[in-house]
């Protein structure tokens, strides 16, 4: 099988050339999809030992988030697949107007990199196109069919892709009492028909805690299931898992951390039973770790501090330690790696010669930490949420390490949250087109997704 393998590759690479360029940097911007996707075990090619699986580029700071940037090279290789013809789930999206019974074809490739799989689609984008203007109806539950029809239209002359980012409870799933399952029906529709055509993801942030076994919950209220579903870790348990089925891989902890509190799932994602907990465990573990490794740190693991949306530990290091020297940082990053996985940050303070640790609790900082791996650079970021809780990720600071292109604020009838995001918006540096939607809910979502995409459409045509 090996060998048939590498001779088939050999052939494709002649074929395409120029699709078959191999790059070994760590940090790829290319859009999700839900096409099949392929295990180097499939072509019987062994992995490398797991610390190999598990290696990350470093390199640069983020001021905001502490997380490393920059590059680093993978020990595995990319492999990719070519194909033609009709693409799974290729029904017509939902408010087009046209037969289901369609389907769509083109050239597609999928690329994947240990630790974390890219995928990329190549299909070409029509000319720039003059978007449509926005209804100027309200959306409501008679003409919801109406928006996603014009939504369709955005996306079909839309060029890149749209990366959606949504609180859970009041913001795409009411409360008792207002059904709005026929629009989550429809919108389900499109999220799967745009995310196959590689032109849509979906990442569900929300407060709530949710368990692996309840990821079936968002079937059962007729909700797309998300790329990402990323729960809890505000308090209690926190849940990130990719979507079943897609065999992404990012590993948010290292495999080989053992708590009693944290369970490594099989799709790469994680389970934590009780994430303060789990903080206070990795910190103090990450402190003993350096003294092992010979650093000479000063004093003993202090009780760490929580600020609105991190936890923080400060850690001092005897003067006489370069924090500066590159393999000083390096060896520090690694077993920060093994201990807190994507989860943890660092910033170097050289003026103190100590390290500031941290570990995400709000939904802005989650994101923020995990951008790179949720590959949201590469994208058009739109992020909606109802509560001043989803503020820290509707408008993220000007420092933060992922740009969002649009923000909706749904159910906007409460007029302080109204004042309280327009203060927030104007202390930005670059102020974020801030959607404010009374509408509640998905119907928020729809109009203020239609006017965001509007703007984005315009802005790539200058």
């Amino acid at each position: 099988m090996k060998v048939v393998f590498f001779y088939l590759f050999a052939f494709l690479s002649m074929l395409f050339p120029q699709h078959l360029m191999a790059s070994g940097t760590g940090n790829v911007s290319e859009p999700l999809s839900n096409s099949t996707l392929f295990n180097p075990s499939d072509f019987g090619m062994p992995l490398e030992s797991p610390e190999e699986q598990l290696t990350s580029g470093g390199g640069g700071f983020q001021p905001y988030d502490f997380r490393p940037g920059g590059g680093g090279s993978s020990t595995l290789p990319l492999f990719i697949m070519l194909g033609n013809g009709p693409s799974k789930n290729s029904q017509k999206p939902s408010g087009s107007g046209e037969s289901s019974s369609g389907t769509s074809s083109g050239n597609w490739y999928v690329t994947f990199r240990l630790p974390g799989l890219k995928l990329s689609g190549n299909n070409q984008a029509p000319g720039a196109q003059e978007p449509p203007p926005p209804p100027e109806t309200k959306c409501d539950a008679s003409n919801y069919m109406d928006f996603m029809g014009y939504l369709n239209q955005l996306m079909e002359i839309f060029n890149g892709v749209v990366t959606l980012v949504v609180d859970k409870d009041d913001t795409i799933l009411m409360g008792e009492g207002d059904d709005q399952s026929s629009i989550r029906e429809a919108f389900h529709g499109f999220v799967n028909y745009w995310r196959d055509k590689n032109k849509l993801r979906l990442i569900i942030l929300t407060r709530g805690q949710l368990t692996p076994g309840q990821w079936g919950y968002l079937r059962e209220m007729m909700l797309p299931e998300p790329d990402v579903l990323i729960s809890g870790a505000e308090y209690g348990s926190a849940l990130i898992m990719p979507r079943p089925g897609t065999r992404m891989s990012f590993p948010i902890i290292s495999r080989h951390y053992t708590s009693e509190h944290v369970t490594i799932l099989e799709s790469g994602g994680v389970y934590i039973s009780k994430y303060t907990y789990f903080i206070r465990e990795a910190m103090q573990s990450f402190w003993f770790n350096l003294v092992l490794q010979g650093i000479p740190v000063i004093g003993t693991p202090s009780s760490f501090w929580i600020s609105d949306d991190a936890a923080f530990e400060t850690i001092k290091i005897e003067s006489g330690y370069d924090l500066q020297n590159s393999q000083n940082q390096q060896t520090i990053m690694e077993a920060l790696e093994r201990h807190l996985g994507l989860l943890g940050g660092i910033n170097f303070d050289f003026d103190k010669n100590q390290l500031i640790l941290s570990a995400p609790r709000s939904k802005g900082r989650i994101l923020h930490h995990l951008a790179a791996t949720l590959q949201l650079r590469g994208s058009s970021v739109i992020v909606a949420g109802d509560s001043e809780d989803d503020l820290s990720m509707l408008l993220p600071p000007d420092n933060a390490p992922f740009p969002v292109s649009a923000a909706i604020l749904t159910g906007a009838t409460n007029a302080g949250l109204v004042d309280q995001a327009n203060a927030a918006n104007t202390q930005r540096a670059t102020p974020i087109p801030l959607e404010i939607e009374a509408a509640p809910a998905l119907l928020g979502v729809l109009q203020g997704m239609g006017k965001a995409l509007f703007r984005i459409i315009q802005k790539q045509n200058r």
